[in-house]
């Protein structure tokens, strides 16, 4: 974390860790370090397993894109089906204009159809909205 932090700085980017939506993908290994990084000391198994979850992640797709511990570019905290390149291979500017990162975000805008190779095919909350409205323009402000 200390070294995602500085490479945020060096971009001009804020650093905002948070708990991972679904612990199982990314289990925290060092919970004493974490708690103390994100100041929630002792309550990391608490918010862990009770945290509530964001409901409109698919906006994070272009406010504040999530990136995996190990690099990998998710798009948002809930995506845990596959990633759009990894930021310390690539840079972040270049993963974040792959072909597959621009295809989810028409994707979810409902401009273009599905892609069962784009991570949020198979995620509830994308399905969920598309099926409700077909288009999910309202639901991704945050």
């Amino acid at each position: 974390m200390p070294l995602a932090k500085k490479m945020a700085e060096e971009l001009g980017m804020e650093f905002l860790p948070k708990l991972n939506h679904t612990p199982s993908y990314s289990p925290i290994k060092d919970e004493k370090f974490v708690g103390d990084y994100l100041k929630i000391g002792k309550n990391v198994k608490f918010d862990v397993n009770y945290q509530n979850a964001n409901f409109k992640p698919c906006g994070q797709l272009w406010f504040s894109p999530q990136i995996n511990w190990d690099g990998k570019l998710l798009g948002c905290c809930v995506n845990r089906y596959g990633d759009f390149g990894n930021v310390f291979e690539k840079g972040l500017k270049k993963a974040l204009k792959g072909e597959k990162y621009r295809y989810a975000k028409k994707m979810v805008l409902g401009k273009v159809k599905p892609r069962e190779d784009i991570p949020c095919y198979n995620c509830k909350y994308f399905n969920n909205i598309k099926n409700r409205n077909n288009s999910i323009k309202n639901d991704i402000i945050i």
